[in-house]
């Protein structure tokens, strides 16, 4: 049972159970320790006991050295989240810990794949008040130290503090240090990231209730403008692949135009890939564990040339036994001798999606089962067309349809004259053509009577009355829709706007055969 007593000027709480033992001074009044009291056993009958001697009673120091071997191991960046939470548990005076990668997979397919799939293990290393430095990198390391001086000093004032008295007031100077310091957005985030997450854990698997809110949420943060546009040109691949081709690593060369051929990261490549999880007779790559999960990698007759080209190994090995190390000082050395600036690794990534979105013709589906995104807002990031394509892509377009319309000239009509000798071809044609058409005949004509008062005559534009003689002349017409199919009634009317005389005699033909617009 709990008790409640003065102590000091203040008030304190104490509890010296066997399973649950604290002690909190400092309250100003007694009701406040009491409400204070109240909230933690509702807490622990809410959400059961904290984890160790509590938030309270822990550095943040001794939290993280608690929180890395849960975390670290079943992390694909667990190498890089060990070394940064390293950096606060050596100011507690605590041992740290190195990773060692796992080598061998802990899964045989995908589908059996979850979230503690084992990447690496943990070796500890015991405090040393004075760090060894490697042979070589004193000078680096002294310049290191100068120049994040600062966010050190606000590192060190944070892990000694209490889990439970840690605000934002104590973070927010440590972003603000790493920012002074020059340090990349995305750097200054990822410092973040650690301690969100841990604040994260501790209030989820191991019930701390304190602080109320997540201290390192919130903060003020630096905008992150990563995004990167870089493409090689046609030149510069040559360049590249000359210069690969002069490497002593005979791993490097096919590395790199994989990257090319099938958008995958380095990581998946380097780390992933086992020859077993080439399926050759589909003509793709099962990648077990990717960044966002497993998936299938299609393989183009490029990427297959590559793989057979390489010497094959035993089914759970590597398809690239090399080390990042390696491959990283390879590339190193392959980009200056070709004379290429700004230039990533992952860039080739962004290079073959922008290939293949050309190739595929702009369809994101088939286009995400290249690159593995799984969202269009991440697929758009990397394709980057450039202007040079945007015109390569319209002259070809161009080039293979007719003309534009303000290129053709004014449109053309048929003229009074091709009208006027379509119908007099027509009415030379043989009278029995039109005795057998399906249209009025002459002496049908002439027993209807006529069809108006008046008709304009073949020769001008006097108007005359219809006779029998008249009906004659129409059963001459009759025939001249069927010779002329190119030419429309509007075709017609078109050319009586220029012709009145041709005018006359499309109405005479509309009149007499019954011809519309086609």
């Amino acid at each position: 049972m709990a008790s409640i007593y003065p102590e000091g000027a203040g008030w304190a709480v104490r509890n010296r159970s066997r399973n649950d033992t604290f002690y909190q001074a400092g309250f100003a009044t007694r009701a406040k320790a009491q409400a204070w009291l109240n909230k933690r056993e509702k807490a622990i009958e809410q959400r059961g006991r904290p984890f160790g001697l509590g938030p309270e009673k822990t550095t943040l120091a001794q939290a993280l050295a608690d929180y890395l071997p849960l975390r670290v191991p079943y992390l694909k960046s667990g190498d890089q989240l060990c070394r940064r939470i390293n950096r606060f548990i050596r100011y507690g005076r605590l041992p740290t810990y190195q990773t060692i990668p796992v080598a061998r997979r802990t899964h045989e397919t995908r589908d059996s794949c979850d979230r503690k799939t084992v990447y690496f293990e943990l070796e500890r290393v015991p405090y040393t008040p004075v760090r060894v430095i490697p042979q070589g990198l004193g000078a680096h390391r002294a310049a290191q130290a100068r120049q994040g001086d600062t966010s050190e000093r606000v590192r060190e004032r944070l892990a000694c503090t209490k889990v439970a008295d840690i605000t934002r007031h104590h973070i927010q100077p440590l972003i603000h240090a790493l920012q002074q310091e020059g340090k990349a957005a995305q750097t200054i985030a990822h410092e973040q990231a650690v301690l969100r997450e841990f604040f994260n854990f501790v209030k989820r698997q191991w019930n701390w209730v304190t602080p109320a809110e997540n201290p390192a949420a919130q903060l003020e943060m630096p905008d992150i403008d990563n995004a990167r546009d870089r493409v090689l040109t046609p030149d510069e691949q040559e360049r590249l692949e000359a210069a690969l081709r002069e490497c002593r690593n005979p791993y490097v060369a096919p590395f790199i135009g994989l990257l090319l051929e099938t958008a995958m990261r380095q990581s998946e490549l380097l780390v992933t890939a086992q020859w077993r999880d080439v399926d050759w007779s589909r003509r793709v790559l099962r990648l077990w564990d990717a960044k966002s999960g497993g998936r299938d990698v299609p393989l183009t007759q490029g990427a297959l040339d590559i793989l057979n080209a390489l010497p094959r190994g035993a089914a759970e090995d590597r398809v690239f036994p090399m080390t990042l190390s390696a491959l990283n000082a390879a590339w190193y050395r392959a980009i200056e001798r070709a004379g290429l600036e700004n230039l990533h690794k992952h860039d080739l990534k962004h290079c073959a999606v922008t290939r293949f979105a050309g190739l595929l013709q702009g369809d994101i589906f088939l286009l995400k089962v290249f690159s593995g995104h799984k969202t269009l807002s991440q697929l758009v990031r990397y394709v980057n067309p450039k202007v040079e394509d945007a015109l390569q892509a319209v002259d070809a377009a161009q080039a293979a349809r007719k003309a534009p319309l303000h290129a053709r000239g004014p449109t053309k009509h048929p003229s009074a004259g091709d009208v006027l000798s379509a119908l007099d071809a027509a009415a030379a044609l043989d009278v029995s053509e039109a005795s057998s058409s399906t249209r009025q005949t002459p002496d049908a004509l002439a027993a209807a009577g006529p069809v108006s008062d008046k008709m304009p005559t073949h020769e001008g534009t006097e108007w005359l009355p219809v006779t029998a003689a008249g009906a004659s002349e129409q059963a001459t017409l009759a025939p001249v829709a069927d010779a002329l199919p190119p030419i429309t009634y509007r075709d017609i009317v078109h050319a009586g706007r220029t012709s009145r005389r041709a005018g006359n005699v499309g109405l005479r033909l509309r009149r007499c055969t019954g011809f519309r617009a086609g």
